[in-house]
């Protein structure tokens, strides 16, 4: 039982970090482009990683899955993203 309790909490990292990197960073996104299109894949699969990561917490847990839960995350997490976004600019990254 505690060998499955570890390697779900070492799948979970591995599936946070995939959601930071893929979907943070490789999404490059500025409101001053306008690029609709980045917004909704950005929220469409941030959207299914955190209602993925919702349903395993609360298998995990033994409560009941509650959508809306995964469906806050979500919202909460791409408005993270798009505000990190804009500020880190191209020329906070020239010099690093």
């Amino acid at each position: 039982m505690k060998l499955l309790k570890i390697m779900t909490k070492i799948h979970l990292n591995s599936l946070l970090r995939y959601a930071i990197i893929n979907v943070g960073l490789h999404t490059h996104l500025s409101l001053k482009e306008g690029n609709t299109v980045q917004f909704i894949m950005t929220f469409f699969w941030t959207f299914l990683l955190t209602e993925m990561l919702t349903y395993v917490v609360s298998s995990m847990n033994g409560i009941e899955f509650n959508f809306m839960t995964g469906l806050v995350l979500a919202i909460a997490a791409t408005v993270l993203m798009f505000v990190l976004s804009t500020l880190l600019t191209d020329e906070h990254a020239e010099q690093h």
